[in-house]
């Protein structure tokens, strides 16, 4: 596929470890537009870590952070946007970005993703209460529960991308511009 200009923002949403921040960098360098990771921009925005906010400040207050950073970023001209696991949990979130963006879910099965998780020590949502990884049957455990209750936000996406487990980023980023350019030939239309 020709390089197209991209008219919109495009927001990737999906589970932790859904490769949202990879595939956004992929995207961003294939289609010439800025990447920002709203985690990343909360970070440095704070000058800490998420899983500090998480513990210092609590989620409430994570999640009023989130949706004052991400109601600057979408404002702006197009890029790539990645938001974090739980940005969709917040109905308000969700209607700000339909109304300016294209809100992109990469679906991932809950077994790849425990098998893309387990081992990752910076999700402060998959710890027990001591703030401990669970061991791997409750690791599994609260990802299909998460997933679960997460689902529903994620599929009000207008463009969902089922990923398959063997592909890379290249192949995952790859099907998500057909599935947009199938979806949305109004959001890049002028050729170069």
């Amino acid at each position: 596929m020709g390089m197209k200009k991209v008219k919109k923002t495009l927001v990737l949403t999906g589970f932790m470890g859904s490769g949202k921040s990879s595939v956004g960098q992929m995207l961003s360098d294939r289609l010439l537009i800025p990447f920002l990771d709203l985690d990343r921009e909360i970070e440095r925005g704070e000058n800490t870590s998420i899983p500090e906010i998480f513990k210092n400040r609590g989620e409430v207050y994570f999640r009023e952070l989130e949706h004052h950073y991400l109601s600057h970023i979408i404002e702006g001209s197009p890029i790539v946007l990645s938001l974090g696991g739980g940005a969709l949990q917040q109905g308000r979130n969700i209607e700000l970005i339909r109304k300016n963006s294209i809100l992109i879910y990469l679906k991932v099965p809950a077994d790849v993703l425990y098998q893309r998780l387990k081992n990752d020590r910076n999700r402060p949502l998959l710890r027990n209460e001591k703030g401990q990884l669970p061991g791997e049957a409750e690791l599994l455990r609260r990802i299909v529960l998460l997933l679960e209750e997460r689902e529903e936000s994620y599929l009000q996406a207008d463009v969902t991308v089922h990923i398959r487990p063997q592909w890379n980023i290249k192949e995952t980023t790859n099907e998500v511009i057909r599935v947009l350019s199938e979806h949305a030939p109004a959001t890049h239309t002028e050729h170069h």
